[in-house]
C-alpha cells in the first residue's frame, strides 16, 4: 500500500472518529484547556525524547569512530522531525546516512536501529499484555495472542539465516553489500552487550512512563482526573496499535483504541477524544519549534 494512501486512510479514520464524537463538543472542551499545564505536558514530552535519544545512542556509540552524544543528538533531532513531517520511517534511517562521517557504516548503524527497535517492541509488548488482560475479554485475548504469536514467528524468521538470505535476495538486492556486517553486529549487540541491552530496556521502560505522564498531564489540562496506571496501560496498548500497517504510524487506529479504552473506564467520550487530539498535536508542536530554530540545519542535512 502506497504511503500517501496509508496517510490519507489514517487521516480519514481520525476525522470520522472525531466527527462521531462531535466536533462541536470537542471544540468546547478544548477551549477550556489550561495552557500552562499543557506547556508542562510539552516539556515532559521533551524529556521522553531525550530518553529515547539515549537508548539508540547506547548502540550507535560502539558502531562509530569517536561518536559523541552531542553530535548524535543533532542527527537524532533531524531524523525525528523528518519522521514527523515525511510519511513512513524515512527519518529513522536518514540518521544512518548522516552518521557515515562518524564511521558508522550502514550495516552497523542499521543493526543499532534494529536492536533498539526490538528491545522497544519487547518492552511495549510486555506492558501491553497487562493492558490487554485488564481491558479485554478472554476471547479477545486469545485472538490477540494468536496475532502476537504470528508476529513473533515472522520476526524470528526474518532474523534467521534463511530469512536474511531472502531479504538480501528479494528486498535489498544490489544494495545488500552496503549493509555488510548487519547480522554480525545485530547478534553481537544481544550476545556480547547484555549489560547495554538491559540498560536500554530499563531506559525504554522509563521512557514509556514519562510519555504516559505527559499524556496524563493532558487530562489534567482538561480539568479531568484519570489514574496514572490506566494511562500507562492504555498508552501501552496504543503503542502496539501504532504498528498497524494500514496507516502511517497506526494513525486513527491508535487514537480510536485510546478513546474506546478511556470511555471503558468511565472517562466521558468528549474528554477522551479531546485528550487524544491534544496527544496527537504535542509532537507536531515540538517538531515545529525545532523547524523554526533548526530549519536551515535540518534542510541541509536532508539535502
Amino acid at each position: 500500500m502506497k504511503i500517501w494512501v496509508r496517510l490519507s486512510l489514517g487521516l480519514a479514520i481520525l476525522g470520522i472518529l472525531f466527527w462521531k464524537v462531535g466536533l462541536g463538543e470537542m471544540a468546547e472542551i478544548l477551549k477550556g484547556t489550561d495552557v500552562g499545564i499543557f506547556l508542562i505536558a510539552l516539556l515532559i514530552y521533551l524529556l521522553f525524547l531525550f530518553i529515547k535519544s539515549i537508548t539508540l545512542f547506547l548502540f550507535m556509540e560502539p558502531a562509530g569512530d569517536g561518536l559523541t552524544y552531542l553530535s548524535y543528538l543533532r542527527y537524532f533531532i533531524v531524523s525525528w522531525v523528518t519522521t514527523l513531517f515525511l510519511p513512513g520511517r524515512v527519518g529513522e534511517f536518514l540518521v544512518l546516512s548522516m552518521l557515515k562521517k562518524d564511521g558508522v557504516t550502514l550495516g552497523k548503524g542499521s543493526a543499532a536501529v534494529m536492536t533498539d527497535k526490538l528491545i522497544t517492541l519487547g518492552v511495549s509488548l510486555s506492558m501491553a499484555c497487562v493492558g490487554f488482560a485488564v481491558f479485554f475479554s478472554s476471547d479477545e485475548l486469545i485472538l490477540l495472542l494468536g496475532v502476537s504469536v504470528v508476529g513473533i514467528v515472522g520476526l524470528l524468521f526474518m532474523i534467521s539465516q534463511k530469512g536474511r538470505l531472502l531479504i538480501r535476495k528479494y528486498i535489498l538486492r544490489k544494495y545488500a553489500s552496503r549493509f555488510k556486517g548487519f547480522s554480525k553486529e545485530l547478534f553481537a549487540n544481544f550476545i556480547d552487550r547484555k549489560g547495554t541491552v538491559l540498560l536500554n530496556a530499563l531506559l525504554t521502560f522509563l521512557g514509556v512512563i514519562v510519555l504516559s505522564i505527559s499524556l496524563w498531564t493532558l487530562f489534567i489540562s482538561l480539568d479531568v482526573s484519570v489514574p496514572l496506571i490506566y494511562v500507562i496501560l492504555i498508552g501501552s496498548v496504543q503503542g502496539i496499535m501504532m504498528l498497524v500497517p494500514f496507516t502511517v504510524n497506526g494513525l486513527g487506529f491508535a487514537q480510536g483504541a485510546g478513546v474506546y479504552l478511556f470511555v471503558k473506564i468511565g472517562v466521558p467520550v468528549g474528554i477522551a477524544a479531546a485528550q487524544q487530539a491534544l496527544g496527537t498535536v504535542v509532537p507536531y508542536l515540538i517538531g515545529l519549534v525545532f523547524l523554526v530554530f533548526l530549519g536551515d540545519r535540518i534542510r541541509k542535512r536532508i539535502s
